[in-house]
């Protein structure tokens, strides 16, 4: 693992947000794995074969897999309970260069109400590249 930095951009009910964080990641020419600390919490992203898993561990705990076309089960866990969630994956496009990723999804959580859509765009860039 290397030294990064990321920029996240999401979008979900209308409200843009866009928070930059330090972390490491690894790259090669057909994956990506980045990592980093949000408020206490400790994030993993993988990105591998067409997909996307999202790991986050802490305040509460959540993974998502994100797959173009496909409603995939995640979960999300709160105080000690969890639940099943489901994304479906509208739109999901990378590219992984040496020392950089850019992702970029469009999906849907359902967690048994509404749908909640979500735009995520994310560039993680080696330090020093």
């Amino acid at each position: 693992m290397q030294a990064c930095h990321l920029t996240i951009t999401t979008v979900a009910e209308e409200t843009e947000r866009t928070v930059s964080y330090e972390g490491e990641a690894e790259f090669s020419a057909l994956s990506a794995t980045v990592q980093y600390k949000e408020d206490g919490a400790f994030v993993r992203i993988f990105v591998e074969g067409g997909a996307v898993r999202i790991e986050r561990k802490g305040d509460y705990e959540l993974s998502l897999r994100l797959k173009e076309d496909c409603a995939c089960e995640g979960s999300i866990g709160i105080g000690g309970t969890s639940g099943e969630v489901y994304t479906r994956t509208r739109k999901l496009s990378y590219s992984i260069g040496k020392n950089s990723l850019l992702l970029s999804a469009r999906y849907e959580l359902l967690t048994g109400g509404e749908p909640q859509r979500i735009k995520l765009r994310l560039y993680a860039k080696a330090n020093g590249e």
